[in-house]
């Protein structure tokens, strides 16, 4: 049986928003956290290494910035016509990125 030389590792990144500079009286954006966590092996002489991480471990949802979204009438060729906005009661909105988990494998061909 053959005996394979291994280093595991496990490191994790906090992100701390203490506050969004976006933010408006109509919109309160909250402290929020995002944590990455990563997990791997790698061989001792760096041939090769595989790796597991989850970005947004613990699935953070919050919201970033919030704005009315005003539509247009008419088409593109009415020049009148599609200058004319109006509030059509739709919100875009940009929030923090759902959870991410994957997995790297990397080899390493040839000189190291």
């Amino acid at each position: 049986m053959e005996h394979f030389d291994v280093d595991g590792f496990v490191r994790g990144l906090l992100t701390y928003y203490p506050q969004n500079n976006r933010q408006t009286p109509a919109l309160v954006i909250n402290n929020y956290s995002l944590v990455n966590l990563y997990a791997g092996v790698r061989s001792q002489d760096g041939a090769w290494e595989f790796s597991l991480f989850a970005k947004n471990a613990f699935n953070a949802n919050q919201v970033l910035d919030q704005a009315a979204s005003p539509i247009s009438l008419g088409s593109t060729q009415a020049v009148f016509a599609s200058q004319i906005p109006l509030n059509a009661g739709y919100v875009q909105s940009v929030s923090t990125r759902e959870r991410e988990v994957g997995v790297n494998v990397r080899y390493a061909f040839g000189s190291r």
